[in-house]
């Protein structure tokens, strides 16, 4: 499988879930980060600077979609797509309103997954 180089940085506060797409997005991206919660997330694009960022919405402390449209404040460039358990129109339309390139509900295909990402490294790479 192709590794990727491009930084990701991958939000969800359930542990096993985390573990799971987690081991999947490292055979794709050599610049890996995780946070467990949107306030953890939000550091950590301070600190990384991701391409990508991957997140639930539902989360402690500070939610995706909070956390997502302040990372948009700092970098519009940023590529989000959520994941989520829940496929709510509020959320949806919450999403869209903030640019996500993708909105995916639990449990995620992969094979949608990868393609979603391959599509955006693709207009990056074009850009």
């Amino acid at each position: 499988m192709a590794r990727y180089n491009f930084c990701v940085l991958f939000v969800e506060d359930e542990e096993s879930i985390r573990g799971m797409i987690g081991g999947y997005l490292q055979r794709l991206f050599k610049d890996l980060h995780y946070a467990s919660n949107g306030e953890e997330g939000l550091e950590k694009f301070l600190e990384v600077k991701p391409d990508i960022v991957i997140t639930d919405i539902e989360m402690p402390k500070m939610d995706g979609l909070l956390m997502c449209s302040k990372i948009k404040q700092i970098n519009q460039n940023t590529h989000i797509i959520f994941t989520t358990a829940f496929s709510e129109p509020e959320q949806i339309e919450a999403a869209n309103k903030l640019g996500a390139a993708a909105y995916l509900v639990k449990p995620i295909d992969y094979d949608e997954l990868t393609s979603i990402i391959a599509g955006l490294l693709e207009k990056s790479s074009a850009n």
